[in-house]
């Protein structure tokens, strides 16, 4: 094998070069190698949860929801209505809900920006149950959407300048 400039080695510089050449044709191909992004782990998930069970105990007793008993589950898409991040079911009687949040290794964002998300989910589920009284029809379902939306939306702002 002939390479340009391979004579103006040095004698013993000639036996390194098919190494060099070797090391360089792999730093190369693991340069363009793609890596594909990896599933939220196993503490990642705990921090999500952890995280999601101590905002639930703050935002029940904001929101005068603390006598009811409320449990946050994390769920993947299937797990959900289309186009959805989350939902609330809830049992009157038994004061008991239950809240679906998207889980986290199904965000295509880095861990805190979708523990915010799924704190935002939360909070606009409990404003839900906090209307659970009220009647619902489906010909108003798309304005309470709209005002627990803008809600949650505001009531998260204020937590965050407070925070501050």
């Amino acid at each position: 094998m002939c390479y340009p400039g391979v004579s103006k080695l040095l004698p013993g510089m000639r036996s390194l070069l098919p190494y060099l050449l070797l090391l360089v044709s792999s730093c190369g191909f693991a340069q363009t190698t793609q890596v594909l992004p990896s599933p939220v782990s196993e503490s990642e998930e705990e921090r999500a949860e952890a995280h999601l069970k101590q905002r639930l105990a703050i935002w029940q007793e904001r929101l005068g929801l603390s006598n009811w008993t409320v449990f946050v589950i994390l769920s993947h898409p299937n797990g959900l209505r289309s186009g959805t991040l989350g939902n609330i079911r809830w049992d009157m009687d038994k004061r008991t809900a239950v809240i679906r949040v998207l889980h986290p290794s199904d965000y295509r964002t880095p861990l805190p920006a979708s523990m915010k998300d799924m704190e935002f989910t939360l909070v606009h589920e409990l404003i839900h149950l906090m209307f659970a009284s009220l009647p619902r029809n489906e010909e108003s379902r798309t304005e309470e959407e709209h005002s627990v939306n803008n809600l949650a939306a505001a009531l998260l702002k204020l937590d965050s300048t407070a925070a501050r």
